[in-house]
């Protein structure tokens, strides 16, 4: 089973329709914000925030911190221009478990997650390739690997992530690593470090020191 929560801010579009004509420069002042300090609360518990659409956030939760979710809430709301609500679901995949905690606002289920397996993808080349053909079309080579990781992991039963600049990262039950693992070695310029942990700030923490001893492999020939 895998424990996910999904935050919310209520009344987010009338708030933005709120502020006027010149306001998109603070709605992401205040997103980033948000973003900031669920990050920092949830890696203090060992959860990882997506901020998806930013006014809707998943947390992926090892769940041995029942009430931890809430807490990440009430620091949200200290912050939010909204009220700000947190479900959290347990499902056999995150994918599931972040379906049943979008459709029920008011559900709030506690379990012990199973070890999740993260994987962190980058791009071979980037920095010469972006001086070579622009920032924009190397952006454009991510945003194009992110939409087929994200088909491919939703298939498995997992979550994609992008986490800026050339990297991305699925979370995936560990029965579907291999398969997914596949589908990466099949991308032209792209490598990935693995993880897996019951508690997901350690599994990210485990894929980026297995991408960086790739690095250095790579760098040694």
């Amino acid at each position: 089973m895998y424990r996910i929560g999904v935050l919310r801010l209520l009344g987010y579009r009338e708030w933005t329709e709120g502020l006027g004509d010149d306001r998109e420069w603070i709605i992401q002042v205040v997103q980033s914000g948000i973003y900031g300090l669920v990050s920092a609360e949830g890696a203090a518990i060992g959860a990882h925030a997506m901020p998806l659409r930013y006014d809707y956030m998943i947390l992926l939760d090892s769940g041995a911190y029942p009430d931890g979710l809430r807490k990440i809430s009430s620091a949200a709301s200290s912050v939010a221009p909204t009220p700000v609500s947190i479900s959290a679901a347990c499902a056999p995949t995150p994918m599931d478990a972040q379906r049943i905690a979008s459709a029920d606002p008011g559900i709030y289920e506690g379990c012990a997650s199973d070890p999740i397996a993260a994987v962190h993808m980058d791009m071979d080349d980037i920095s010469s390739r972006t001086q070579r053909e622009s920032a924009y079309a190397t952006f454009e080579e991510v945003l194009g690997i992110v939409h087929a990781a994200t088909k491919e992991a939703s298939s498995l039963g997992g979550l994609v992530q992008y986490l800026g600049g050339d990297n991305l990262m699925a979370f995936l039950p560990r029965d579907s690593l291999d398969e997914f693992l596949k589908f990466v070695r099949g991308l032209e310029g792209v490598k990935a470090g693995v993880g897996v942990h019951r508690i997901p700030r350690e599994a990210i923490a485990l894929a980026a020191r297995d991408l960086r001893s790739i690095r250095a492999s790579r760098s040694r020939g």
